[in-house]
This record gives C-alpha cells, structure tokens and sequence, in this order.
C-alpha cells in the first residue's frame, strides 16, 4: 500500500526535475512521458501519455496530467487522468479514472517536519482544498473492489462573531463502492450466500459524513450526520449535535501554538500525560444536545434470519421467539422500568422489519461527561435524557 501511494503522488514531488521524454526519480524507478510542458519551479504545465517503470519494468502508467500552482509550496490545482498500476506479489492492481485535487501543500512530499513545528493549521492554510477520487477499481485473485467516487468538497470557511475563521461546512462521501470475494474463494462462501439470498451479486455501499457548525456567541453548534446504507441491506443514520464553548477552541488552538501536537512532545510520556488530563478536564465541558440513530431494514433482515434457524435446526418463528425471550432477560437486568417500552420496538423490528430510532434528547443540554455518568443506571438516564426508541413500519 505504501508504494502504491508514492508511485500515486510521485507526480507531485517538487524537487524532481522534470525533462522532455524521462525523469530519473530514484531508487531503479524512471518516469516517462510522450509530450508535455511542465515548468521544474512552479510545477505547472500537462503531460500525456505517461509511464512509470520499476528496474526496467513498467508498474505504471496515466494518461494525462495537469499541474497548476502559483509557489512550490502548493499546487492550486491538480488532475490525473487513467491511472493503471499493476499487480504483484506486493499489491493488487489499481485503476483510477481520474484524480482531482486543489489547493494541496507540496510540504508534505518537501518539508514534511514543517506539519510539526509549532502551529500549521492544515485547513486555514489551504482553505481551497478538496478532491475527488473517480472510477476506482481494485482486484487480485482472491477479491475486487469499485468505487464510483471518494470525495472532499471544499469546506466552507466563515468568520465567527470573535473575527477568527472557522469550517462551518463540510462533507465527505463515498459513492457506490462495489466489492465481492472471487467465486473460487471458497472462504468466502457465506458472503455469497447472503448475496443470493439477497439477489444481489455483489456489496455495494454508499457512505457520507457531513459535519455544520454555527456560532452562537459563546459556544459553537455542532451537528455531525453520518449515513452508510448497503443495497438490499440495511440503513444506517447517526445525527450527533453537540456544543462546544467557543473558550475551549481558544485553549486547544493555544496548546498547538505552543508546540504540544507536535512530534517532539508526543514522544514525551510525561508531557502526554499531563496533557491527557488537563484535555480530559477541558473536554467534560462540551455539551450533548441531541442524538438520533435510525436503523432501517432494506432486506438483510430476512436472510439473517434464514441463516441462523437453518444453523439452529429451527423454523423462523422460533428463532425470532428465541431471541425476544433472551432480549427480555438481558434488558431486565439493565432496565428494569423501561424493559416493556423497550423490548416491544425491538421484537417488532426483528418481526416486522422496518426501521428502529433511537432518540436521546435531554430537555437542556447537559455536559458529555455528567451524559456518560448518568449511564452507569440506565433506568434513571433513559428519564433525564430523554431517551426513547420506536419502530417505524
């Protein structure tokens, strides 16, 4: 993985001095391409028809490239086309039909030590970032995996009420990825019977975490929604808002000014400790306002349950009666009051199918920390926090 990820960015590298036809990039590696203009200084200008060869043998190749930058501290813009690398013994063989990035810090490749010294603010550095990752195709002989797309919109950066800049949007998605083991692997024989129990011929997922922020004066807003949903499976949605006191981003922006994220005092035990403590103690500070979680049900449900009163010598009705009694005595130790309420949401979830939701949502938002206590008895949470959980037909 490692050397895929280098022959991926060795385009990016800004001490490598570019020449018409092939550049010598070191260790038995040679990069070539069939016609181009790219300035060595600023990095920018286009390549097309470009190889990368490894002791003589091609491991890579690209079809196009287009480098726009204004320094070599940063490329503004950057795009690869038909990316194809090879299998070996090391790697599987990849295939990315395009690569887009803007507003990415050479320093990574060129001065990498600079990420730890003192304060670099990654995204108030480079508040034009973003990429998107397209046609991705991964495969050997025991597996393949596609991607329709893995992205990073560009995050939006406004001013808070105090002057300072702050990320009040961001997003990042991963759209249609497809992967299923070969049908020769035989290890991988109950993944394809939960496939065609599911008519489906292979996993396919979509996953999206979008994050929003508002300043409200004295504490910052947060809401944190994240979707993954599986074809024919199953649904997944967590809705996490929560609000941060705009004092204690002052205090973690002054820890990193003064040095303690970097490299040198994360290797310090004693510095890490005390540390850890004074960020445990600044952190019981953020307050949970609500939680929502929705499971749906879009059709792994029903396989599952196949599979498991096959494996029990039972019929459905039976297991599904099994598991309600055993779900029963579990919740009755734990939740005593509330095991009625809540047994009956879940017992028409594995009967029913559908969608469960549960709901945490105090009537004012009360401290993570004094949250996670009032866990330790359940019964007495699920009244003060608000906690509810129904079944939706």
């Amino acid at each position: 993985m490692k050397k895929i990820i280098i022959i991926l960015f060795i385009f990016l590298a800004s001490e490598y001095c570019w020449a018409k036809g092939s550049i010598d990039v070191g260790d038995g590696s040679v990069l070539y391409y069939d016609s181009g203009n790219l300035d060595p200084e600023s990095l920018n200008g286009h390549a097309r028809g470009l190889s990368i060869t490894d002791d003589g043998e091609k491991v890579a190749e690209a079809e196009s490239l287009v480098i726009n930058s204004r320094s070599d501290s940063a490329i503004d813009s950057f795009k690869l086309t038909g990316f194809k690398l090879s299998e070996s013994d090391d790697h599987p063989s990849l295939e990315i039909g395009s690569i887009m990035i803007t507003d990415f810090p050479t320093i990574i490749f060129n001065n990498p030590e600079k990420l730890s010294e003192g304060y670099y603010n990654f995204g108030l550095e480079h508040k034009n970032f973003s990429f998107d990752i397209s046609d991705i195709s991964i495969e050997d002989k025991d597996f393949y995996l596609k991607i329709g797309s893995v992205s990073l919109p560009k995050i939006l950066y406004v001013l808070s009420s105090a002057g300072n800049p702050y990320a009040k949007n961001s997003e990042f998605k991963i759209n249609k990825l497809v992967g299923n083991a070969k049908p020769e692997n035989i290890d991988a024989m109950p993944a394809h019977m939960v496939l065609a129990a599911l008519g489906q011929e292979a996993f396919e997922f979509d996953f999206r975490v979008k994050a929003n922020v508002d300043d409200r004066g004295l504490a910052f807003e947060m809401n944190t929604l994240m979707e993954l949903s599986m074809k024919g499976g199953f649904g997944f949605d967590l809705n996490f808002k929560y609000n941060v006191p705009a004092e204690l981003i002052v205090k973690l922006e002054g820890y990193a000014k003064q040095g303690y994220f970097n490299q040198e005092s994360l290797q310090d035990d004693a510095a890490m400790q005390a540390l850890g403590l004074n960020m445990l103690s600044e952190l019981g500070s953020i307050q949970l306002s609500k939680i929502e979680i929705l499971l749906q049900d879009k059709g792994l449900r029903k396989p599952l349950l196949l599979m498991l009163s096959s494996n029990l010598g039972m019929n459905e009705e039976e297991t599904i009666q099994m598991a309600i009694n055993a779900l029963y005595s579990s919740l009755q130790a734990i939740i005593p009051q509330n095991v009625e309420k809540v047994e009956k949401s879940i017992s028409e979830f594995l009967i029913n199918g559908g969608k469960l939701k549960l709901t945490i949502s105090p009537p004012n938002p009360v401290p993570i920390m004094a949250a996670g206590g009032l866990l330790m008895m359940p019964d007495l949470a699920i009244e003060s926090l608000g906690v509810s959980l129904n079944h939706i037909p």
